[in-house]
């Protein structure tokens, strides 16, 4: 079972994104940390409101995605907070259990990197195309990305279409547009990028 906490306050809010065993008889094992965010700061400034997403790939790889965010009060109408969406690839151990926490460090930061008409990367200082990424991915622990926005929130579930990652994130008002801004992400579950621009096919489950 996977489940995300919302902790701390409106002003410094934090959370968790954890993980528990459930034995053959019903009983919830203790709760364990899927990701480490590190100590960098505003890195825990992060709640986990919504309901995390899991996937088995073909190649029996089991991936957790969970964005961050949250939206309760009247007061996180102004919260300025860092939030950001993160795809993990878990680490099954050979009795079949899973265990270790990962670290960002080890996930492919995605927050700078476009793609162009002709599927090269822009942003990355190392990569110079989509496949060069894809390689990387799949040798690490996963990706993530920092939303651009610093008030845009992901606290709705996640849903998969033809591969595709769908989720929503959600941006307060202010006086002129008190109703706010939502947007729309649809991304590869792989890669973490839109589909391909030339109508190429993106990684199979």
């Amino acid at each position: 079972i996977y489940f995300g906490t919302v902790e701390g306050t409106v002003a410094a809010p934090s959370g968790h994104l954890y993980r528990t065993k459930v034995s053959s008889t019903g009983a919830l094992g203790v709760p364990k940390p899927v990701l480490d965010l590190g100590t960098t700061a505003g890195s825990n400034n992060r709640a986990f409101a919504a309901t995390p997403f899991t996937v088995v790939d073909r190649s029996g790889k089991y991936w957790v995605f969970a964005g961050t965010g949250r939206y309760f009060t009247d007061e996180d109408n102004s919260s300025t907070h860092q939030n950001s969406y993160y795809a993990v690839k878990e680490r099954v151990e050979a009795n079949g259990d899973i265990t270790e926490t990962t670290s960002t460090s080890t996930l492919e930061n995605l927050t700078d990197i476009e793609v162009l008409g002709n599927n090269s990367l822009t942003g990355s200082p190392t990569l110079t195309n989509r496949r060069a990424l894809e390689n990387r991915i799949r040798n690490s622990n996963g990706w993530y990305f920092d939303f651009k926005n610093v008030n845009s929130r992901n606290y709705t579930s996640t849903i998969l279409v033809n591969n595709m990652l769908v989720f929503n994130t959600y941006e307060p008002g202010d006086p002129c547009t008190p109703y706010g801004e939502s947007s729309q992400y649809q991304l590869d579950f792989f890669s973490g990028l839109p589909r391909a621009r030339n109508g190429t096919t993106v990684s199979e489950l």
